[in-house]
């Protein structure tokens, strides 16, 4: 067999653009690896920043300033970093598994970013200790985490149908965890979950979210179910630059006969409430009485 340059060429041309396109991270502005380190030094530093009173923002800045240093980039190159990262959610996900893992590890000390840099304007950050819950059923239907980003897929919706052994008087429990990735402005975000029932009334549950961490929303079953539906969405205006909102460890739980137990408790403090006022109300008329006639007949 002789061999054909021309179509040699040809064929190592198309195994190399095979083999980039297989790489998912081809085309990323940073690779994985350097997206984890950048994603754990952020995440520090903007626990740390959030201990400062700092109303003007400077150290805030000079934290920034000296991440920024500390990686070699500029602000436009991690801006870029986070833009390709927004499209490309797998991918996100992966770093940041990877990103928890590392936090879920002991630690002490300062914070890495802060004493590499040699900042210290800042007190050392304490990680909180991971708690275990005992395990129940997960329910949720949906991927297990989303990303939100101000310039790119802001919201998302979801329907599933409810579990046969969801009964009246149980608690549907929706979990989440929240990661905030801004350099600044306001974080907001709306959790909403709703029941439409067999009667197709609905009822529904709204939950701001502006900080980072475990989030939890509730809703009472009062009727049988027919779906539920929801929607996540980050709040804000679209031209104000990379700002992504993760959320994972999603769930959706029952908690069993609870909502009737909540009802009767709510229910007793109302007839409380009633009762006293009722009283006080019998004092005040006895007190307006003219003195010669009886009080509290």
């Amino acid at each position: 067999m002789t061999w054909n340059a021309p179509f040699g060429i040809l064929l190592l041309a198309l195994s190399l653009c095979l083999g980039s396109c297989r790489n998912k991270t081809a085309g990323a502005p940073v690779g994985m690896g350097q997206m984890e380190e950048l994603l754990y030094d952020y995440q520090l530093l903007q626990a740390t920043s959030n201990q400062m009173i700092d109303s003007v923002g400077v150290r805030k800045k000079l934290l920034m300033e000296a991440f920024l240093k500390k990686h070699k980039l500029t602000q436009a190159d991690f801006d870029s970093a986070l833009s390709w990262y927004a499209k490309h959610p797998e991918e996100f996900a992966k770093v940041y598994v990877a990103v928890e893992k590392r936090f879920s590890m002991p630690r002490s000390g300062a914070t890495d970013v802060l004493q590499k840099t040699g900042d210290t304007t800042a007190n050392p950050v304490k990680e909180a200790t991971p708690r275990t819950r005992t395990q129940v059923k997960n329910y949720w239907q949906g991927p297990l985490s989303y990303l939100l980003a101000m310039n790119g897929r802001r919201a998302v919706t979801f329907t599933q149908s409810p579990d046969p052994s969801l009964q009246v008087g149980d608690m549907l429990v929706w979990r989440a965890s929240t990661t905030w990735i801004y350099r600044e402005g306001l974080k907001s975000a709306s959790f909403v979950l709703s029941l439409v029932y067999d009667n197709d009334s609905v009822a529904h549950r709204t939950m701001l979210v502006s900080t980072t961490g475990g989030q939890t929303l509730t809703i009472p079953i009062e009727r049988k179910v027919k779906a539920i539906r929801g929607f996540i969405q980050q709040n804000g205006r679209a031209d104000e630059g990379v700002k992504l909102l993760y959320v994972n460890n999603i769930a959706l739980e029952v908690e069993k006969g609870v909502a009737a137990t909540i009802d009767d408790a709510a229910q007793r403090k109302a007839d409380s409430i009633a009762n006293r006022e009722r009283l006080e109300q019998r004092i005040q008329d006895s007190l307006l009485r003219p003195s010669k006639e009886p009080h509290f007949r």
